[in-house]
């Protein structure tokens, strides 16, 4: 665990300890009390949940702009991602977004739809 909050991926991590890298992904995303040894803390406070709510905006925003343009890194997109599953995995209040989370990812989605029928 102090792997994963050191940086480490959870390939890395899977590697040093021989297991499936599934394996520690699924322990990250579905295993309640893995994720909360893993942020320290036994329970998402509210406080918590409001916090992600606002990095939820411009993590849309910069995934829009990754769509838009080559200019995102990669890393960058990956957390932005990152937020925003983990807002919408914890019920992360997303009113400061225009609409929906749900509505918003909709958009994303149909203009990442679009721009790839201008290259086919």
């Amino acid at each position: 665990m102090t792997r994963l909050l050191d940086g480490w991926s959870a390939s890395e991590v899977a590697a040093e300890l021989g297991i499936n890298r599934s394996t520690v992904s699924r322990w990250m995303k579905n295993d309640p009390e893995f994720v909360a040894a893993l942020s320290g803390n036994k329970e998402i406070s509210e406080s918590a949940r409001g916090g992600l709510a606002d990095l939820v905006p411009r993590a849309l925003s910069l995934l829009e702009q990754a769509l838009q343009n080559d200019n995102i890194s990669a890393s960058r997109a990956t957390v932005a991602l990152n937020v925003v599953k983990a807002a919408a995995s914890l019920g992360a209040a997303a009113e400061k977004t225009e609409g929906t989370l749900a509505a918003r990812l909709a958009e994303i989605d149909a203009r990442a739809n679009e721009q790839s029928n201008r290259y086919d």
